[in-house]
This record gives structure tokens, C-alpha cells and sequence, in this order.
């Protein structure tokens, strides 16, 4: 009975273990890239448009495998290349993005 008593308190001990260390799941991560082009801001009555391209370049981001969600790393990336692009640009200049962003995510066991 002592025998059965303790091998029942293993397989508890194991099982809660196990089962904190599985719950962690999951975590993302990963790369995304995009090119830019810049423009020349022509200011009229109406306001403000695109005048010619003057400039063109490519960014790059990555984020660890902190995020619980692959949504959340996928916003971080988009987030960084938006600052990035605005760090980038020259006041009164006309930024945007000539490529869809490509992303690259990544799931990471913990």
C-alpha cells in the first residue's frame, strides 16, 4: 500500500510539472522586409502632393520570439518599419511603401 501510495504521489508530482512547463506554449517571432520610396512634396492651393521620386531604399526588421501571438509579432514588424521609414526621411519629404511588407514568422517552443 506505501508502494502504491508513493508511486500515485510521482506520477501527481510529474504530471503538475509536466503540465507547467507545456503551458508556457508557444511563442513567435521573425523577420519582415519592404522597400521605400521617396518623393519630393510639390505644395499647391489644394495642399500637398507627390512630386517626382527621389530617393529609394529597402528596410529590414526582426523581433525576437517574445509574443504570445503570431498577430502581435506580425504588428511589432510593421511597427519598427514605419519607424524606421519615418527616422529615414528628410522633412517635407513623401514616404511610402512600393512593395507589400513580406514577413517571415516564426513559432518558438519555451
Amino acid at each position: 500500500m506505501k508502494k502504491v501510495f508513493l508511486l500515485l504521489c510521482a506520477v501527481v508530482f510529474t504530471t503538475l510539472v509536466m503540465s507547467f512547463t507545456i503551458s508556457k506554449g508557444r511563442q513567435y517571432g521573425g523577420s519582415a522586409s519592404v522597400s521605400v520610396d521617396v518623393y519630393a512634396s510639390i505644395y499647391t492651393s489644394e495642399g500637398v502632393k507627390k512630386g517626382d521620386k527621389t530617393d529609394s531604399f529597402n528596410l529590414e526588421s526582426n523581433v525576437r520570439c517574445s509574443y504570445s501571438e503570431a498577430s502581435d509579432a506580425k504588428q511589432a514588424l510593421k511597427d519598427d518599419l514605419e519607424r524606421q521609414k519615418s527616422n529615414r526621411m528628410k522633412s517635407g519629404d513623401i514616404s511610402e511603401f512600393s512593395s507589400s511588407i513580406y514577413y517571415d514568422i516564426d513559432s518558438c517552443d519555451n
